[in-house]
């Protein structure tokens, strides 16, 4: 082909070529000087194409990036698939922990709801018998969710059952020392993320119906008795892990047929609190839900409970653990 023939052609595509041109001038430095006029001469098209090399060149680099980007993106998916497994298999672990069956207790209906806000929960409950006439009850928030507020949560909660299990009834009798171990163990170790977790442990003596606990930062427990208005019973105790010398305040109450006592993570809090009328966000006790309890079943009550987490909006609640603990004296 002739060059007169040549320049015949691109006078053919002239729109084309001054579009590409301009891409060029956009996208690649030092084409800006470039300009193609009606009738492009030789050198004007000898230049253009030198552009289309350098251009073919950086679209075969960009083409190399994308092919390594996308090995990257596939190497990037199977880590996060792998660690998705691995928080799948930590929950599975996590649930095998929690009391697959509640123990029998003598004249006590004991009730539990737990519902985690990941797939691996910051919350942790047990209950479980020390002895013959002895049940225990413990209850873990750390602070934070995912797995370093899981791992807390669960080395609590074990820390807590294990050290009545291992020192047997003699020594589980006290739940404040029992939180008092507990506090020293978390010292010891040394957690870097969450750092503290709230906790709570109670036993209850069946013979006398006596129920003794200790918190450790955890909401206090309501108490509801009927005919009479809900309460929740004040004690003294720091959030485990704050203070290598922390104190805790033993609580003892004798139950009557018709009681309850409801033991609780600060899920519950956001979850029957009633933000338009502030009814029970100070003071647990004062929502709706709990003074319904004393008129109503406490197995009812806890359903209630699950239909609210299944329909809340979150955008009418801060997402976080909710775990429950209910105890009611039969008769």
């Amino acid at each position: 082909m002739t060059a007169q023939s040549q320049v015949q052609t691109l006078e053919n595509h002239t729109d084309r070529m001054t579009g590409a041109l301009r891409t060029l001038q956009v996208h690649i430095p030092g084409t800006q000087h470039f300009e193609l006029s009606a009738r492009p001469s030789s050198n004007e098209v000898g230049g253009y194409l030198s552009a289309l090399c350098f251009l073919q060149g950086a679209l075969e680099a960009m083409a190399e990036e994308v092919t390594l980007l996308r090995a990257r993106d596939e190497a990037s998916r199977q880590t996060i698939t792998a660690f998705r497994e691995q928080m799948r298999s930590a929950a599975a672990i996590q649930r095998d922990l929690l009391p697959s069956n509640l123990p029998m207790v003598a004249g006590l209906d004991v009730f539990a709801l737990f519902r985690p806000a990941e797939a691996l929960s910051g919350d942790l409950y047990d209950v479980f018998r020390i002895d013959e006439t002895h049940v225990g009850f413990a209850l873990a928030d750390a602070t934070g969710h995912g797995l370093p507020g899981g791992v807390l949560a669960t080395f609590a909660s074990r820390s807590l059952c294990g050290a009545s299990m291992k020192n047997g009834p003699a020594r589980s009798l006290s739940p404040a020392d029992q939180l008092s171990r507990i506090n020293k163990d978390l010292f010891g170790v040394g957690f870097r993320d969450c750092p503290f977790v709230t906790a709570l442990y109670a036993v209850y003596h069946e013979p006398t119906r006596m129920l003794t606990w200790a918190r450790g930062g955890a909401p206090y427990p309501v108490f509801v008795r009927r005919r009479e208005a809900p309460r929740r019973i004040l004690s003294q105790g720091p959030l485990i892990g704050a203070l290598a010398d922390a104190a805790f305040e033993t609580v003892s109450l004798t139950l009557e047929p018709g009681d309850t006592v409801v033991f609780h993570t600060d899920g519950l809090e956001a979850l029957v609190g009633d933000r338009r009328s502030q009814r029970g966000l100070n003071d647990l006790s004062n929502s709706e839900w709990f003074h319904r309890l004393g008129g109503r079943p406490l197995d009812g009550q806890m359903e209630d409970l699950e239909t609210r987490l299944d329909s809340i909006d979150e955008a009418d609640w801060p997402v976080d653990d909710v775990t429950v603990v209910a105890l009611h004296v039969r008769g």
